[in-house]
């Protein structure tokens, strides 16, 4: 069956809500609004993007200049795979309003599953399992907090440490903490753990290494699906950019900081742990973030059981002729549009990868 894809950049705050009647903060509206085309880039063949208007011509030339055989869905044609960034209870409601029967979608029990599964405490509990089955050392999980008092003992031991929220997106409800400003993390962490309950504490860990391995659970079992190498801003962990490139590239360019050895090792364990705590319950995309330091010892960051921009920066590969880079960036992106296309492929210059006249754009730019 073919997909229906649905750019859903707001499911992660949507899981944190855990209701079908959530209002977004106005900025993720608007990114969606100016990038719900970009599934476009990840479709297959006679698939469809679910979209409420696009610039015609805009798409025209996009599909002939790429070879591109998906498109926009005419919201009549049912007889499709509902395929949104990510699962919630919001996700599946919008399915609903567009005309889809109930039967065809995940159920609210099944929709509170994913979610508990979406928690970060579920990284910490695949790195504890990771861990048995190493022969060498990564960072420890990090600890669940309920208690004020207990995150402050922790900050005062530790001196720096990183503070997370059990849901948040794309960096956000990421702080980065030093003993020297206690009193504004407990602050901070208090109004997090009356509305999620509790606050994640980990190790802060710098210089370090971003990068991400990607997995797609299906029928109870756990595959491999490639590599991502992206960039997030070192101040906040917001996500910046993604290389696109071959995955023998990615993983050569990952291989400059890991012992070939233990990259292997820790995709093999997290594919074996990952079939066996998230795959029974959950199908889907897995992308596991990763961070490794000088060193090369790596820390199991956070899973995403939704589509990331490593499965964009996957799906971009068949488009580009060279290296280049995929990210983000405010306004619609037109002044820097000048590709040079050769075969369905961006052999040089920018190409914008979302149609003209949105608050944000999304661009790949040959490096």
């Amino acid at each position: 069956m073919n997909h229906l894809w649905f750019f859903y950049p707001e499911n992660d705050i949507a899981l944190a809500h855990g209701t079908a009647n959530f209002s977004p903060p106005q900025m993720a509206t608007n990114l969606r609004r100016s990038a719900e085309i970009l599934p476009l880039w990840m479709a297959g063949k006679d698939d469809k993007v679910l979209c409420h208007g696009i610039n015609k011509n805009w798409l025209d030339n996009i599909c002939e200049s790429y070879s591109i055989n998906a498109g926009v869905w005419n919201h009549t044609d049912f007889d499709l795979l509902p395929t949104p960034w990510g699962w919630s209870a919001a996700s599946r409601a919008i399915f609903i309003h567009e005309g889809f029967e109930e039967s065809v979608l995940p159920d609210l029990v099944t929709i509170e599953r994913y979610r508990n599964l979406s928690h970060r405490r579920t990284a910490d509990i695949v790195t504890r399992e990771v861990s048995k089955l190493l022969d060498f050392t990564i960072y420890p999980p990090a600890i669940e907090v309920t208690d004020t008092d207990v995150l402050a003992q922790i900050i005062t031991d530790k001196q720096n440490v990183v503070i997370k929220s059990p849901w948040s997106s794309s960096g956000r409800g990421v702080r980065f903490v030093d003993h020297n400003h206690l009193q504004q993390a407990i602050s901070a962490a208090a109004g997090t753990i009356r509305k999620q309950k509790s606050i994640m504490v980990e190790d802060y860990i710098n210089p370090h290494f971003d990068f991400a391995l990607l997995f797609e659970c299906k029928d109870s079992v756990c595959n491999f699906a490639g590599y991502s190498l992206f960039q997030a801003d070192p101040s906040s962990g917001q996500y910046t950019g993604n290389m696109v490139a071959g995955q023998q590239v990615l993983r050569a360019r990952i291989l400059e900081r890991l012992n070939p050895e233990h990259l292997s090792q820790i995709i093999n364990a997290l594919q074996k742990v990952i079939s066996t705590i998230i795959a029974p319950s959950y199908s889907g995309p897995v992308g596991v973030d990763m961070l490794a330091d000088k060193n090369g010892q790596m820390h199991i960051v956070e899973l995403n059981l939704r589509y990331t921009m490593g499965f964009m920066a996957l799906g971009l590969e068949r488009f580009v002729g060279r290296e280049a880079v995929f990210y983000m960036e405010k306004g619609d992106g037109t002044a820097q549009n000048c590709p040079a296309i050769e075969h369905g492929r961006l052999c040089d210059g920018v190409q914008t990868l979302t149609p003209p006249g949105g608050d944000f754009s999304f661009m790949l730019k040959v490096v």
